[in-house]
């Protein structure tokens, strides 16, 4: 599914889906994208918003009450991370993600559809990294 949407998004549109470069896109030129009358990147906001009710209904109807209470407790194995712990982790995925121009999703479904040599060489780093650690 998600392949044929960033084929079929590549084709219209003529842009290639990556959630990193729409998010930098969007952030990055916050004040361009929201004045912009050309349609070309208010699909960007779009899909971001999208795709944000649509997590989060999923994630309410399926189990709300797991959303709301916290049934986590310091005897299970996994420790439970601070919020400086999840401050440092995203910025260490966005600096990550900027270095190597893009996201795991976007070299894999993305780079490699288009047979892209550097989403190749990633997607080799990725995964060589994941069977190492």
């Amino acid at each position: 599914l998600i392949g044929s949407s960033a084929g079929i998004l590549l084709l219209l549109n003529g842009d290639i889906m990556g959630i990193s470069g729409i998010l930098s896109n969007s952030l990055g030129n916050l004040s361009e994208s929201l004045l912009q009358k050309d349609s070309k990147h208010h699909w960007r906001w779009v899909f971001l918003g999208t795709f944000g009710i649509t997590v989060n209904a999923i994630l309410y109807c399926t189990s709300p009450s797991n959303v709301l209470e916290d049934h986590r407790s310091l005897d299970e194995d996994v420790p439970i991370p601070s919020l400086l712990g999840h401050v440092l982790g995203g910025l260490l995925v966005g600096i990550g993600t900027r270095l190597g121009n893009g996201c795991t999703t976007g070299h894999g479904i993305c780079g490699l559809g288009r047979f892209s040599p550097r989403s190749l060489a990633a997607v080799v780093t990725f995964t060589g990294g994941s069977i190492l650690t």
